[in-house]
């Protein structure tokens, strides 16, 4: 049974059909990439199916159970969270005091939350050094992986991310990279939007290939690579070969 499965997903806002009859699924533990070129519907289709935007049609499981039309926080706390594109933290709070609030708000609405203190969540996240670091001077990098933290602290059981490393330096994304691979380490499912391919080929494992809002491609990392469409589409025939 797939962690979550999105069937028929569909969203125009006027004459614009953003998102077009998509299906999309996520098994427990695995690791997906969500990509296409800009327009193509990504976002669009994280917010239908976690709550930000109502959808014109489809249908949204998670876990076996039908949760189309929840709301962003009812879906976390059954286990399905998300990060946004853009970097957003608590200028005024300290890397594990930002850390801490999302645990304690975690405890509050449900049981058996992933991690008990907040000393593993900056481990996993290489932000220990960083602890006691406001939010408002941490570096760019730092408070990418500061979102994911906060995430993680929601205890998802699929953590669904919309281009955590946009921005990032090699060694920044390398750092993000590591963090998600030891969180899928604990049993936790990607689902991941982004740009950098490499990024993308090193941590995922099968991909959606969106393309003005439907799906062009779907399969394994090498299919879509190969896929002639994806290469005129979107990665470029010197990229993918």
């Amino acid at each position: 049974m797939s962690l979550l499965r999105a069937t028929g997903m569909r969203r125009a806002f006027g004459s614009v059909l953003a998102v077009n009859d998509v299906d999309i699924s996520v098994e427990p533990g695995e690791r997906v990439a969500l990509l296409g070129p800009n327009g193509s519907g990504k976002t669009t289709l994280f917010n239908l199916m976690t709550g930000v935007l109502a959808s014109d049609a489809g249908r949204v499981e998670f876990d076996g159970g039908d949760v189309t039309g929840w709301s962003t926080h009812r879906l976390a706390r059954a286990g399905l969270v998300r990060t946004f594109q853009h970097s957003s933290v608590f200028p005024g709070l300290t890397v594990a005091e930002s850390v801490r609030a999302a645990l304690e708000m975690t405890r509050r609405s449900r049981q058996g939350a992933l991690f008990a203190s907040v000393d593993p969540i900056l481990e996993i996240c290489s932000l220990d050094a960083q602890r006691n670091m406001l939010g408002a001077n941490l570096p760019y990098g730092s408070a990418r992986r500061l979102n994911v933290a906060v995430a993680m602290a929601a205890g998802p059981r699929l953590l669904m991310l919309d281009e955590p490393a946009a921005g990032l330096n090699d060694h920044e994304t390398a750092e993000l990279r590591a963090a998600l691979e030891r969180l899928n380490a604990l049993g936790v499912a990607l689902l991941v939007i982004d740009h950098d391919m490499p990024f993308i080929n090193g941590l995922c494992e099968r991909g959606t290939v969106l393309a003005a809002g439907s799906v062009l491609a779907s399969g394994t990392l090498d299919q879509i690579r190969q896929d002639h469409e994806v290469k005129r589409v979107y990665l470029g025939e010197a990229f993918a070969n």
